[in-house]
């Protein structure tokens, strides 16, 4: 099967499960905003996507474990790129990270080799990444699309560069 085709598989795949995770968390907050018990109630509980698989992650329904920590979601830049809607999902001992990236500047960015370091909280890094960001026109927007064998879902954060 060609590389490509795989690659867009597994991305569909991906935001599918990210799809039916959030949707359940609404659906959760919503059984609970029904109780009249909002004022009080945490609404942010990543343990409620499934069971925690760590102190960034949790286990969704299909066995695939999903990160939750907001520092994935900060915005980064790489000259004159900005990287963010970051998400990091494991399912069966692969982990996929998908980022937005979009050419802030008034001109084509060409295609680049880049690297991500997840890190822990401590910023020890876990595992390098290695992917391409296509060629950008001005404005336009892709998806970064990196993967690795393992579990390493479970993480605090990341750094980007060339």
């Amino acid at each position: 099967m060609n590389k490509k085709v795989l690659i867009v598989i597994v991305a569909i795949v991906v935001i599918i499960a990210l799809i039916v995770v959030g949707a359940k968390m609404l659906e959760k907050k919503d059984e609970g905003n029904k109780d009249g018990n909002s004022t009080n109630q945490v609404t942010n509980n990543p343990s409620q996507a499934g069971e925690p698989a760590g102190d960034y992650a949790v286990t969704g329904e299909s066995g695939n474990k999903i990160n939750t920590s907001g520092k994935l979601q900060d915005t980064k830049t790489l000259n004159g790129l900005e990287i963010n809607n970051v998400n990091l999902e494991t399912l069966s001992n692969k982990t996929v990270m998908l980022a937005d990236v979009k050419n802030t500047t008034k001109n084509k960015i060409e295609e680049k080799k880049v690297k991500v370091d997840l890190l822990s909280e401590d910023e020890k890094v876990i595992i390098t990444l290695e992917g391409t960001i296509d060629a950008l026109e001005a404005e336009q927007m892709t998806q970064l699309n990196m993967e690795a064998e393992g579990d390493f879902v479970n993480v605090y954060d990341y750094r980007i560069y060339e």
